[in-house]
C-alpha cells in the first residue's frame, strides 16, 4: 500500500488490519470452494421434459335457416353465429358442438337445455332436456354433432312456466355442453355453459360455449453439460484477489506500520495552508515548548497569526512567537534534535572527532573528548 493511497485509508487499514485480513482470507476460501464446486457439480443436471402433449378443445357453433318469405333475409339463407336471431324469421336454432382432438379420439357430445327458477339467489325449481348425446370419432382432428331447438315451442313452454311462477321468482334458460373423450393415451371430460336468451322478437346464446384441456406426461432424465468455466474462473480470480488483499492488510496492520506518521500526514494535509517548509536554527536563544500533536502547533499558529515552519531534516514543526518556540516532533525533543548524545556514537566516530581536532585541548570545544560548544554556530558542522 503505497503513498498514493489516501492516508485516512491507510490509517483505517492499520487500525483494523488484522480483522480485515482475516475477513478477506475467509472470503478467499469461500470463493475458492465455490469455484471448485462449480467445476465438479455442474457436469450433470436433471431435466424434466413434458412429452406426448395432447390438447382437446370443444366449442359450440350456432346457425339458423331463414324460413319466412317476409324477412330481412332471403328465404333459405343460413345465418351462422349471429349475435341475434329473429324468432319469426329463423324459428329453429341448430346447435353444432365441435371438438378438435388427435385423430382417432373417441368423443361423446352431450348438449342439454336447462331451465331453472331462482328466488333470493337460490334455485327452487329446475328441469333439464337433453338435445343430443352422440359418440363420434375425431377425423382429421375434428369431431362434430348436431342438435336443434324449436324456439317457438321453447317460448310457449317458458311462457307457461313463467305464468305459474309469476311474482315468485326469476326464470333462466342455459345451454350446457359436456364433452367426454378418450385419446388412447388420456381420458377426460370438459364442460361449458352459457345463457340462452329468448325475448318477444329475438333469441341468442349470450356468450361463448367453449372449453379446453391439455394433457402431457412429465419425463425426467439426466443431462450432461459442460462445467461453467467462466463462473469458476471469476470465482477463482475473486479468491486470488481476496488473498492478496488479506496479505497486504496483514502487512499494514497497526503493529507493522508507523501509525503516528500516518496521523501526522493527515494533519499535515488538512492544515497545509498554514505550513511552510524551511530550515530552523537549532541553537536559537529561546525557550522551547513541546506540544503533543501537529494540530496543537497549528492551533498556536492560528491564534498568533503565524506560519508553521516544517524542517524536513528533523521532521520538526515549529511556531516562533516572541521568545518562545512551540514545536512538535515525533522523533524526540528539541535538545535531542539539536544536540545528539556523543555517548551513543560508535568508537570509530569518536576517533574521527579526535583526529579532526574537535574536542581536543587545543580546540575551541574544550578538553579531549568533550562535545563542541553549543553556542558555536558551526558546532553542528563540526560534528
Amino acid at each position: 500500500m503505497s503513498d498514493f493511497v489516501p492516508p485516512r485509508v491507510r490509517l483505517v487499514a492499520a487500525r483494523h488490519g488484522r480483522q480485515l485480513a482475516v475477513a478477506f482470507a475467509l472470503l478467499g476460501l469461500v470463493a475458492l470452494a465455490l469455484s471448485g464446486s462449480v467445476v465438479t457439480n455442474s457436469a450433470a443436471t436433471t431435466v424434466t421434459e413434458q412429452r406426448n402433449v395432447q390438447s382437446v378443445e370443444s366449442t359450440v357453433e350456432t346457425s339458423a335457416v331463414v324460413a319466412s318469405n317476409d324477412s330481412l333475409w332471403e328465404a333459405g339463407t343460413r345465418l351462422e353465429n349471429n349475435p341475434r336471431y329473429l324468432k319469426n324469421d329463423t324459428p329453429v336454432l341448430t346447435i353444432t358442438p365441435t371438438t378438435t382432438a388427435p385423430d382417432g379420439t373417441s368423443v361423446t357430445h352431450e348438449v342439454r337445455l336447462g331451465t331453472r327458477a331462482t328466488a333470493d339467489g337460490e334455485v327452487f325449481w329446475e328441469e333439464s332436456e337433453t338435445l343430443v348425446s352422440e359418440t363420434t370419432t375425431a377425423t382429421n382432428g375434428t369431431a362434430t354433432s348436431n342438435a336443434t331447438v324449436d324456439i317457438r315451442e321453447l317460448d310457449r313452454r317458458l311462457n307457461r312456466t313463467a305464468t305459474r311462477l309469476s311474482n315468485v321468482g326469476t326464470m333462466e334458460v342455459r345451454l350446457h355442453l359436456v364433452t367426454t373423450y378418450d385419446t388412447g393415451d388420456y381420458v377426460g371430460e370438459i364442460t361449458a355453459t352459457a345463457p340462452l336468451e329468448v325475448t318477444r322478437n329475438a333469441y341468442w346464446v349470450d356468450g361463448d360455449v367453449a372449453a379446453q384441456q391439455t394433457h402431457q406426461t412429465p419425463v425426467t432424465r439426466e443431462s450432461s453439460s459442460s462445467p461453467d468455466y467462466t463462473t469458476a474462473m471469476l470465482l477463482f480470480a475473486g479468491s486470488t484477489g481476496a488473498f492478496a488483499a488479506s496479505a497486504i492488510l496483514w502487512l499494514r496492520r497497526e503493529d507493522a506500520v508507523d501509525v503516528d506518521a500516518i496521523r501526522q500526514e493527515i494533519h499535515e494535509r488538512r492544515h497545509e495552508e498554514w505550513i511552510s517548509k524551511g530550515a530552523i536554527p537549532m541553537w536559537m536563544d529561546k525557550d522551547h515548548v513541546q506540544l503533543d500533536t501537529l494540530e496543537d502547533v497549528v492551533d498556536v499558529a492560528i491564534d498568533a497569526n503565524q506560519r508553521v515552519i516544517h524542517d524536513p531534516r528533523w521532521d520538526l514543526f515549529a511556531v516562533i512567537e516572541g521568545d518562545m518556540i512551540y514545536y512538535y516532533c515525533k522523533n524526540g525533543s528539541w535538545e535531542q534534535m539539536a544536540w545528539p548524545s556523543v555517548d551513543s556514537m560508535e568508537p570509530s566516530n569518536v576517533e574521527g572527532i579526535e583526529s579532526s581536532g574537535v574536542g581536543t585541548e587545543s580546540s575551541p570545544g574544550g578538553g579531549r573528548g568533550a562535545p563542541p560548544d553549543p553556542d558555536d554556530e558551526d558546532a553542528w558542522e563540526q560534528l
